[in-house]
């Protein structure tokens, strides 16, 4: 594996083989292999499938993923595919803080998303299935360090949404934008907190329902997030953002599911139909408590 512009090995990458599904390439004891002297990479034993095709990817920090698929393996022997050039890419450094102490967020999710992309469509007419879209969101979403510290690969002139993830603090999503080799700083907010109560027709506590949290981000589309009650007939969502939230007793074929539309995506027909109770939530608000009726109930 060498640098695309100066011919020079890479050291420090993530390689990937497979057919239709990738594994990275480990040490013997099972860790993922990172380091590779003067870049080279041997993949032994690989799986797989008589007449299928091999599918390698390479991943390192500060340049574009790189996928090579159509391989064909020799029944015998080491197949030497030479030099791997890969581009060079700017890297984006995003510093998350806590917006009330002002300290690093450790482990938060920083994730960059091409605005309309349609995920489930784009897999399936790529022809390279899960690791196809492995190879484009590799470089792209990453944790937070104990400095609150993360370093995303991007693409220059592309617009991407940012979207900063943590479980103590309201996701925050950012309007899609081009970035380059900068550093972002973006501070967390601790949100709202709803408590919902579902009753069956008598008026009595219901568990085991599935209550699903809507809430539609300006500029990026719905999100959906569900929650199984408690025996006292209580799901508790904390951490919201600030901003309209809508409730629903599920139907039985979505209990237990997290559901997602894509970017831009609009609710059908059948999903419209369903009762949604509207709840305002502040930042930083006291708990607000609301009440749904399950006609699912028995």
């Amino acid at each position: 594996v060498v640098h695309q512009g100066t011919g020079a090995p890479i050291e420090s990458f993530t390689a990937k083989a497979g057919t239709w599904w990738t594994e990275p390439l480990e040490d013997e004891s099972g860790a993922v292999i990172t380091h590779h002297e003067g870049g080279r990479a041997e993949f032994s034993n690989l799986n797989v499938t008589d007449g299928d095709s091999a599918l390698l990817q390479i991943f390192s920090e500060g340049f574009e993923p790189y996928t090579l698929g159509g391989i064909q393996l020799p029944e015998a022997g080491v197949l030497d595919l030479g030099d791997v050039a890969l581009k060079p890419a700017p890297i984006l450094e995003v510093k998350v803080l806590s917006d009330a102490t002002s300290l690093p967020v450790q482990g938060a999710r920083v994730t960059l998303s091409v605005p309309g992309e349609d995920v489930e469509e784009w897999m399936s007419s790529s022809g390279l299935g899960d690791s196809s879209f492995d190879a484009r969101m590799e470089n792209r979403s990453k944790r937070t360090d104990a400095e609150g510290l993360a370093r995303v690969t991007v693409v220059p002139g592309q617009p991407v949404v940012m979207t900063v993830s943590h479980r103590l603090y309201a996701q925050l999503s950012l309007p899609a934008q081009s970035y380059g080799a900068e550093e972002v700083l973006v501070r967390l907010l601790k949100g709202g907190e709803v408590q919902v109560k579902v009753l069956d027709a008598s008026g009595a506590p219901v568990g085991r329902d599935v209550i699903v949290d809507r809430r539609f981000a300006a500029g990026n589309g719905p999100t959906y997030l569900s929650k199984e009650t408690d025996m006292r007939g209580l799901a508790t969502f904390k951490n919201l953002r600030a901003g309209l939230h809508e409730f629903r007793v599920a139907d039985e074929r979505e209990s237990g599911s997290i559901a997602y539309l894509p970017m831009g995506g609009e609710p059908g027909p059948e999903e419209e139909a369903e009762a949604w109770v509207s709840v305002e939530v502040g930042e930083g608000s006291d708990r607000k408590s609301t009440r749904l009726n399950s006609s699912h109930a028995n």
